[in-house]
């Protein structure tokens, strides 16, 4: 998955309606009651706010991250593991929530 999917599917997952701006920075734009950019892989804080609300645990080893999602007891642990660890929290919540 690219970026942008990543973004896309967090968005769905989140609930939110969304559209992408198809300039050099595609971003994801939450149609709600206002527009904002969604960009949990870039933004940090957005990021740690989906980590702590799916219970994701993150850790550092010498050349990747290692992600594991722990949200839903009755669903399986999921394990991911990318250089960035934004897109590892975001995959890691993406993975657990397709295997529900």
């Amino acid at each position: 998955m690219n970026d942008l999917e990543i973004c896309k599917r967090i968005a769905e997952i989140e609930g939110y309606k969304w559209d992408y701006s198809v300039g050099a920075n595609k971003r994801i734009m939450l149609i709600n009651e206002r527009i904002s950019t969604f960009d949990p892989i870039k933004n940090k804080a957005l990021c740690f706010d989906l980590m702590e609300e799916y219970k994701v645990s993150l850790f550092n080893y010498s050349d990747h991250w290692e992600a594991e999602n722990n949200f839903d007891s009755d669903a399986c642990s999921s394990c991911v593991e990318d250089k960035n660890p934004q897109r590892a929290i975001c995959l890691a919540i993406i993975k657990a929530h397709e295997q529900h």
